[in-house]
């Protein structure tokens, strides 16, 4: 269908206008816009060029929604839309799963169609519509480093032939940091990367080392209860 001159004179002008919208919304993949967000940007760079919006969920040959087309109106009658987005469902008789599905290929295809990148309606960026196993999992927070064990001598000035580690005061500071592990695996985590201090302490005063033991396992009984 050939365009009239005005129809794309306000097309390109609408284009030139549209302002990015705002990263409004947080999920596992991130912050993103929100389809409010999106409608907010684009409609309001429409209408100054006597343009409009629709967005419509057409069958598939089931009579089941197979795709989300974005059609642009203009005053003149005339219209243009894209090939459609699909929408891919885990649970198409799920309202809400589905409800998910829909608001996303609303947002990607108005994105794609006015050529931005990033509610009035309620958006999960797709997270009601993607099976539980294929979600992103969050990254646990890093295991702090190993903890020095402290250096100290009983001679004054300084006799670097006198020094000896303080394990007392090491494990003074690392039993609260055991006892703040929040999963088996942490646990795992501190045990290995305290594991050389953890061997000389053993040599050099089993008393202390006795008292990690008591505190590692302590932790592990308390986690291992909890599941």
């Amino acid at each position: 269908m050939r365009r009239s001159p005005d129809f794309v004179a306000d097309w390109i002008a609408a284009l030139h206008d549209m302002v990015p919208p705002h990263l409004d919304g947080t999920a596992n993949y991130g912050t993103y816009p929100t389809l409010g967000g999106c409608l907010a940007a684009a409609k309001a760079a429409l209408r100054r060029h006597n343009l409009g919006l629709m967005q419509l969920v057409c069958p598939g040959e089931d009579g089941q929604p197979d795709r989300l087309v974005t059609r642009i109106l203009h005053v003149s009658g005339q219209s243009m839309e894209d090939g459609g987005v699909p929408l891919y469902c885990v649970d198409r008789n799920n309202p809400q799963k589905l409800g998910s599905t829909i608001t996303y290929a609303r947002r990607y295809g108005l994105l794609a169609m006015i050529g931005v990148v990033g509610s009035e309606e309620e958006d999960d960026d797709g997270q009601a519509a993607t099976p539980p196993d294929q979600l992103p999992k969050s990254k646990p927070p890093a295991a702090p480093p190993p903890a020095p064990v402290p250096v100290v001598a009983d001679d004054v000035p300084f006799d670097a032939s006198d020094e000896r580690l303080d394990f007392e005061a090491w494990a003074d500071t690392q039993i609260p940091v055991i006892g703040r592990q929040r999963d088996s695996a942490r646990l795992k985590e501190w045990l290995s990367e305290n594991k050389p201090s953890l061997a000389r302490c053993n040599q050099e005063n089993p008393a202390v080392y006795g008292r990690m033991v008591v505190a590692v396992n302590l932790k592990h009984k308390e986690l291992t209860n909890a599941k």
